[in-house]
């Protein structure tokens, strides 16, 4: 046990490690949390931390999103930012190219929101931006604002030139609403919260797919950047985007490999269990599995590795803003990326025919039982029938091993190959493990195993990521629904006794079978209609059997005492929790001559479906 949660604490570690190691490759931080107020947090590189104590680090290109919280940044030169509720910002500090030479500039990009900016004391010239406009300031500090298309620009000291529109003048915080529609701060959100839920299960597989939710953060900046008036922050924007395909080919090798490591982890459990039962055929196929697993994650240990130089390669170039060597460092880790992709495809399938060809052996020994077993009946139809069976299943046992062979030998050349990282090769010899797949008696079986492998972790990853969420939605919509339905429950039990007690008071000289008449007319219908946000129709069948029954005293008042109480069962369908029992009791007080006893019974079923809208 101790060392399986060491096994998943290291493998979540070594994720981490590959991409925090391009913040680690600058020299120092530029700039530190010097107060906080509330719930903020730090997007760095494809990690998100939550801010949570003064002195945390800021390294360049890093983002800070606030929600009902307040951060301010102090810089090595004493400038100051201070970043108002709801806003996404992100501080940039390198050197650019101008005419004459280069020179040291600060970035501070608001996406959404409003954050307040004061120069400090070094020769940085300070740059305050947002999608649509720069503001090159000179010794001053000013507010910046960015929501719905509009820039906002305040300056109390010092002077600024402008590029792009501006609304000049004091302006108030933007608020939630507006930073809701941001596409940044929306991509932003959402990947913190999938980020948290995914450290939390400790599965490495969750942790780096997190990662790409982290990534697509770069790609909506970028987005929201590449119309931006200045060339340089448009140029930026290009070289981000480019970057952010690099991290996310690197990411997907990580993800690859994780998925292997799990395959193998699998087939280990799949073999004690084999083992358990006496079963020494299935526990020498899930060996072959583990083993092949393992090693086809070896095999792609230099992949790996270079989409570790890759990521460190395009955080460098990106911030020297050399679009020539992002260029080459997204090569390098697409290049990574096939490699692992086609690897893992070929063990993958090669696991399947394994696995596929085992099951035909298996079919095959239960068709020759079913052969003796029609002999010891005397049934020659039977035997004859099995036997066919037989000879079929043991042609397809005899093609499918051969298969097998082929494929074997095959992806022993696609792993050599991924060591040399030839990809040629890989390219080559994986067509011909398709073709030899193809030629099997096991094709759709194998076909099938290689889709769940690749997808069915990616289903089961998102639905218990969103789980947590599609369940607070079914609360809240079984809530409304119950809410909505007492209400309606209620007014119409309102207006029926109303109704009744009409009724009661209009008929009081009539004779005693009009009496019966009316008391029968008098049961309540409950007819429920539920339009709250969600549209919810469940299965129920009511059954109503009341019994009204009359023993008057022998009065001359002629006004029919009525006790109605139809007890209504519901049976609902899962999705929705709803038992309504609706208890209706009205007795105005009447008296009547007449013995009527009616019994009433009434069954309807009315067919309802549930939709609640879920959500990949």
């Amino acid at each position: 046990m101790k060392i399986t949660r060491f096994l998943i604490l290291f493998s979540i570690i070594c994720v981490g490690v590959i991409y925090m190691t391009p913040n680690l490759s600058m020299a120092k931080p530029i700039a530190q949390i010097s107060s906080f107020i509330g719930d903020s947090v730090i997007q760095s590189g494809t990690g998100i931390v939550s801010i949570n104590q003064v002195g945390q680090p800021l390294n360049e290109g890093d983002r800070i999103l606030t929600k009902d919280g307040q951060v301010q940044v102090t810089m090595d030169d004493g400038s100051v930012i201070k970043i108002r509720p709801y806003t996404t910002t992100m501080v940039q500090e390198r050197e650019e190219k101008k005419f004459f030479g280069k020179s040291m500039v600060r970035r501070v990009t608001c996406f959404v929101g409003k954050l307040w900016f004061k120069s400090g004391a070094s020769n940085t010239k300070n740059f305050l931006q947002t999608p649509t406009t720069v503001c090159a300031l000179r010794g001053s500090d000013a507010d910046v604002g960015y929501g719905t298309e509009k820039t906002y620009f305040n300056q109390y000291s010092g002077t600024a030139d402008i590029k792009g529109n501006v609304i000049k003048g004091a302006f108030q915080d933007l608020g939630q609403s507006v930073a809701q529609q941001s596409p940044v701060y929306q991509v932003l959100t959402k990947a913190v919260e999938i980020v948290a839920k995914a450290e939390e299960s400790g599965n490495a597989v969750q942790v780096a797919k997190a990662q790409l939710e982290v990534i697509q953060v770069d790609k909506a900046s970028s987005q929201e950047l590449k119309n931006n008036p200045d060339p340089i922050v448009k140029i930026d924007a290009k070289i981000s985007e480019k970057a952010a395909d690099t991290k996310t080919a690197a990411v997907n090798t990580v993800v690859k490999s994780e998925q292997m490591k799990e395959v193998a982890q699998e087939a280990k459990k799949e073999v004690e269990q084999a083992k358990a039962k006496g079963d020494d055929k299935a526990a020498k196929v899930a060996e072959e599995k583990a083993q092949k697993a393992e090693e086809t994650v070896k095999s792609t240990e230099k992949a790996l590795e270079s989409a570790k130089k890759a990521v460190i390669e395009v955080t460098q170039a990106a911030k020297a803003l050399d679009e020539k060597k992002v260029d080459a460092a997204e090569q390098k880790a697409k290049v990574a990326e096939n490699i692992v992709a086609k690897t893992v495809e070929t063990a993958v399938k090669v696991i399947a025919v394994a696995a596929a060809t085992q099951e035909l052996v298996v079919k095959a020994e239960q068709a020759k039982k079913v052969v003796e077993e029609a002999k010891a009946k005397g049934d020659e139809a039977a035997v004859k029938k099995a036997e066919a069976e037989v000879k079929k299943l043991d042609e397809n046992v005899k093609k499918a091993e051969e298969v097998k062979k082929v494929v074997e030998k095959d992806s022993k050349q696609v792993e050599k190959a991924a060591e040399r990282m030839d990809t040629k090769k890989i390219e080559e010899v994986a067509k011909k493990v398709d073709e030899a797949v193809k030629e099997s008696p096991v094709t759709t079986t194998v076909a099938t195993t290689t889709a769940e492998a690749t997808t069915t972790k990616e289903a089961t990853t998102t639905a218990e990521v969103k789980k947590e969420e599609t369940t607070t939605k079914e609360a809240t919509t079984t809530a409304e629904a119950t809410t909505t339905k007492e209400a309606t429950t209620t007014a119409e039990a309102t207006t029926t006794k109303e109704a009744t007690t009409s009724s009661s008071s209009s008929s009081s000289s009539t004779t005693s079978s009009t009496t019966s008449s009316s008391t029968t007319s008098e049961e309540p219908t409950t007819t429920s209609t539920m339009e709250p946000t969600t549209t919810i129709e469940p299965t129920t069948t009511s059954t109503m059997e009341p019994t009204t029954t009359e023993e008057p005293t022998t009065t001359s008042t002629m006004e029919p005492t009525t006790t109605i109480e139809p007890t209504t069962t519901s049976t609902m369908e899962p999705t929705t929790t709803e038992e309504p029992t609706t208890t209706s009791t009205m007795e105005p007080t009447t008296t009547e001559e007449t013995t009527t006893t009616t019994s009433t019974t009434t069954s309807s079923t009315t067919t309802h479906e549930t939709t609640v809208t879920g959500v990949k």
